[in-house]
């Protein structure tokens, strides 16, 4: 039993990964989708580098099991036989077949997901009609501004308020704000209550509230809320037109 990935390991993968994700011969294949192997796209080598991130006892489990595809030939086997070898061994029981599946399951997945580090696309994704992730110019350093209301009778109109600004909220008014939408986002030191979905009325909040996820009222051109004191809880109205 070993722990370490070894070359012979490496070898295994790469027969894998051309046994799952295989080469085919096809005379319309304009973005050779179809002729490119799974060791062409490196899922060989993203599923040795997920390996090697994995827990000893699973990254030891599974390189046992790579120690004996190779030592039923795995490697020099056509692909038919590969295949058959695979059904074979997961057919020993739960442990090899859990093995198995999750061997395939990852070089699969990695083949068609893990960018080419040179061009930052995987060849695959043209055939898919994916232009891949979006390229974001990193913004400015400047803070952003920010509008705090100067009492509890402070009005301000937009078409969308986002109560948070995190993960989500952050994500929900930019979204908003470029389709045109004027959007406010209400953020405070203190958590809101969460809203009850049959109302189109927010409780008040108070600090010692749980948080929730992020959500976006419409407002009718209305926002009203109070200053929100971390040391001293105010109530705060968020009211939306129904």
């Amino acid at each position: 039993m070993t722990s370490q990935l070894t070359e012979n390991h490496r070898d295994v993968l790469r027969a894998l990964a051309d046994t799952a994700v295989p080469a085919m011969p096809r005379e319309a294949d304009p973005t050779g989708f179809w002729a490119t192997s799974g060791s062409d796209l490196g899922a060989d080598l993203a599923v040795a580098a997920a390996l090697g991130g994995l827990p000893t006892d699973q990254r030891t489990g599974l390189l046992d099991l790579l120690d004996a595809l190779a030592a039923h030939g795995f490697v020099a086997a056509s692909p038919a036989e590969r295949e058959q070898l695979l059904h074979a061994v997961a057919a020993m029981g739960a442990a090899p077949a859990a093995g198995v599946n999750a061997l395939t399951s990852l070089t699969v997945a990695l083949a068609y997901s893990v960018p080419d580090p040179t061009t930052g696309v995987n060849p695959t994704w043209q055939s898919f009609g994916y232009d891949g992730p979006p390229q974001i110019n990193p913004g400015g350093r400047d803070p952003l501004p920010t509008v705090v209301p100067p009492g509890p009778d402070a009005v301000l109109d937009a078409d969308v308020c986002v109560v948070g600004s995190g993960a989500g909220g952050g994500l929900i008014a930019g979204v908003l704000a470029q389709a045109g939408l004027d959007v406010v986002v209400g953020a405070a030191p203190d958590p809101l209550e969460p809203l009850q979905p049959a109302s189109r009325t927010a409780p008040t909040a108070s600090a010692a509230a749980v948080p929730l996820t992020a959500r976006a009222f419409p407002m009718g051109k209305r926002y009203r809320r109070a200053r929100h004191d971390r040391c001293a809880p105010t109530e705060v109205p968020l009211r939306c037109a129904s």
